[in-house]
């Protein structure tokens, strides 16, 4: 027996056959699933009983049910009856041919509304795909590159964009005077031999020098913590003197 596929809709629990109980429709659930294309077929209730795990008399007592005459039932063919006994073992589905059809209408439907969906997806992959050749191949013209020019050359004359400086390496005299404007006594000749041997950079990072005042600043600024070191370590030996002449120290 080749079973086919059991299409199951939601008005199957809110119709006539609402408060029949999980008994019933795990029953009903089994005997959609093994229907034949001609909507029959053979139920042992013992097996029935075991795959489902519960009892033949829960199953006898639900296949009493789907056979029995519903008035509630929106489809009259053979009173209402779901179920009809043919054989001893056999049975037959009453309303299976009305569910099929109305099961392939709805196939149809979300089959068609599918393949739309795949249509508007392969769409938008295939605009955004020409969108980004299209701003990949365009090419730059000469009228744009002339534009950007006047730009730049109207934002330096306004003011808006700062003149590129290049460095200038300072003189000796240059540094030397820029020492003394901040109270500093510096060998000019020697700043200037010692970045000159590094090519005007600075750091393990070999930066380029950008601003050589700011280099004499911090000259400035480490000579100064230097001598405050010296000064302290020269105050701790006198302190250390001082109490050794006085006995408070010994060797």
């Amino acid at each position: 027996m080749s079973h086919t596929y059991a299409k199951v809709f939601p008005s199957m629990y809110s119709g006539s056959m609402y408060g029949a109980g999980m008994n019933v429709f795990a029953v009903w659930g089994w005997i959609l699933a093994h229907k034949d294309e001609n909507d029959e077929l053979e139920i042992n209730t013992q097996k029935v009983a075991h795959t489902l795990g519960g009892t033949i008399e829960g199953v006898e007592s639900a296949l009493a049910y789907l056979m029995k005459p519903d008035p509630q039932s929106r489809n009259k063919e053979c009173e209402g009856r779901r179920l009809l006994k043919i054989s001893e073992f056999g049975y037959r589905v009453v309303n299976g041919d009305y569910y099929r059809r109305l099961g392939g209408r709805r196939a149809e439907y979300w089959q068609i509304w599918r393949e739309k969906q795949r249509l508007k997806s392969a769409t938008r992959a295939t605009v955004a795909q020409q969108a980004a050749q299209h701003c990949a191949t365009k090419p730059v013209t000469q009228t744009e590159t002339e534009t950007e020019i006047e730009i730049e050359k109207k934002k330096k004359e306004r003011g808006l964009i700062a003149p590129r400086r290049r460095f200038a390496a300072p003189s000796p005299t240059q540094v030397e005077d820029y020492a003394k404007s901040i109270n500093y006594q510096l060998d000019g000749q020697l700043f200037v031999n010692h970045y000159a041997a590094t090519g005007w950079t600075r750091g393990k990072g070999a930066t380029p020098i950008k601003d050589w005042k700011a280099c004499v600043r911090t000259w400035r600024d480490r000579e100064h913590k230097e001598q405050v070191v010296a000064a302290k370590q020269e105050t701790n030996e006198e302190t250390v003197a001082r109490m050794r002449a006085e006995g408070l120290l010994h060797d």
